[in-house]
């Protein structure tokens, strides 16, 4: 599946970063310099997914751009992963728990606001050492980012 940038109106390669402040996809160089009318940044990316030596990255960015959680997984688990973070942010409560090479397991739920998705919670369950790069919670507003993110790469 293609992805076009809204800024350039050219197609974002398989791959390469989506960035998005309003849902629109946009590359990374057109992504920058947007600024809405009161003067304020729009918040551009709540995630990203990279895909890097066959292990799929998932991170949530912070306050400029700085990484405030992770969740790595091998690349085989990619649609899977997306299959489960689809189920939870149409309603399901908790999606499997899926098994990842090397005995860990994938477990995916919803974090509900008020009655709602506020998050999509992805947690690498370890079997074994180290914690790092297994717990990742995306928020609701930046679900459908984060599945055109996993599609591009």
């Amino acid at each position: 599946m293609a992805f076009y940038c809204a800024v350039c109106e050219t197609e974002i390669p398989s791959g390469k970063e989506v960035y998005a402040g309003d849902g629109r996809p946009r590359h990374a160089n057109c992504a920058e310099p947007e600024a809405v009318a009161g003067g304020e940044p729009v918040r551009l990316v709540g995630t990203r997914v990279r895909c890097t030596d066959g292990r799929l990255v998932c991170q949530r960015l912070g306050t400029g751009g700085t990484v405030a959680g992770w969740l790595e997984l091998p690349e085989s688990l990619k649609q899977p992963l997306m299959a489960m973070v689809a189920e939870v942010a149409r309603g399901k409560r908790t999606s499997g728990d899926y098994p990842v090479p090397g005995g860990d397991r994938l477990v995916v739920s919803r974090v509900e606001a008020h009655g709602s998705l506020g998050a999509v919670h992805l947690e690498r369950r370890p079997v074994g050492f180290p914690p790092q790069g297994r717990d990742l919670l995306v928020d609701a507003g930046d679900v459908d980012l984060f599945l055109a993110q996993c599609r591009a790469v």
